[in-house]
């Protein structure tokens, strides 16, 4: 992975954390090897890589921002934040490992295997919000934190959407609030090769909310005890909030709805943004 443009002091932390990911998926590896053989363990370790290498190919992209919001000098440590932000983004690229492993029939070799993708979600879900209150407490909420803790969300989300859905505890169509973000993105990025005007879409308290509750149902989905009936049946009411949430977004974006859509449960066309580009007000 090449580091050019980096400053030297986040040469060092880029070598840091590749280095601890790739401890990780050596570790898991070996001890899915163990238990299975080698053939299971390259399963594992072929989908934990590409999970590993997506979410460090980021934070190598997002380094550069790794200062405060208003603009100012770079910081030369991670931070507290950013260092949970990335354990976080290990976490998931453990637990994408699973996808095409049989994890709930594996019982042997003194592991708890059904429980492991569970926990490992579980543990992710737990940290999210840390990293933020950190980094407020702290003063060193940065640009990168920001967007690097929401692509976690985003990769963990679809990560274990995955590891569910293809273990049958969850139904197919859950993938749909897995590929959520990502297909939201991709929308924007059409729109722009369209050459349409693309509205800001401003943080709001409902999104967290919401995505943090998906996380924690997908958590617990995962975990034996849960039965994938009970788990199939709650799938279909939760994917509703998410995706009203991201169709209110869709319409911001597309300049048809302003940033208090879904404050007092209602969408005003006279509180539309106003277009980046030209300043004016669309009509």
């Amino acid at each position: 992975m090449a580091y050019t443009g980096l400053a030297p002091a986040q040469r060092r932390s880029a070598r840091l954390v590749g280095g601890g990911f790739l401890a990780a998926l050596v570790a898991g590896v070996i001890l899915v090897s163990l238990w299975g053989g080698l053939s299971l363990g390259m399963l594992w370790l072929g989908t934990a890589s590409a999970a590993a290498a997506w979410i460090y190919r980021r934070f190598l992209r997002l380094l550069p921002m790794n200062r405060p919001g208003d603009g100012g000098q770079i910081y030369g440590d991670l931070g507290a934040a950013n260092r949970i932000t990335l354990l976080r983004g290990g976490l998931v690229a453990l637990l994408a490992g699973f996808a095409l492993v049989p994890w709930p029939r594996m019982t042997a070799g003194g592991v708890p295997w059904p429980w492991i993708p569970g926990m490992l979600y579980g543990a992710a879900v737990l940290l999210d919000g840390v990293d933020g209150r950190i980094a407020r407490k702290t003063g060193c909420v940065t640009r990168m934190g920001e967007q690097l803790d929401m692509e976690t969300d985003a990769l963990g989300l679809l990560a274990a959407s995955m590891v569910a859905v293809i273990a049958d505890r969850l139904p197919p169509a859950y993938l749909v609030a897995g590929m959520a973000y990502y297909l939201f993105s991709a929308g924007i990025r059409f729109r722009e090769f369209l050459g349409k005007p693309v509205q800001e879409v401003r943080p709001w308290r409902g999104a967290k909310i919401i995505a943090g509750f998906q996380m924690a149902f997908v958590a617990l989905a995962l975990l034996p005890p849960v039965s994938p009936k009970a788990a199939a049946i709650a799938a279909w009411m939760v994917m509703i909030p998410l995706l009203a949430g991201f169709g209110r977004d869709w319409m911001i974006v597309c300049g048809q709805a302003g940033n208090d859509c879904f404050a007092g449960f209602r969408c005003r066309p006279e509180d539309r943004l106003v277009d980046r580009e030209t300043g004016d007000r669309k009509p």
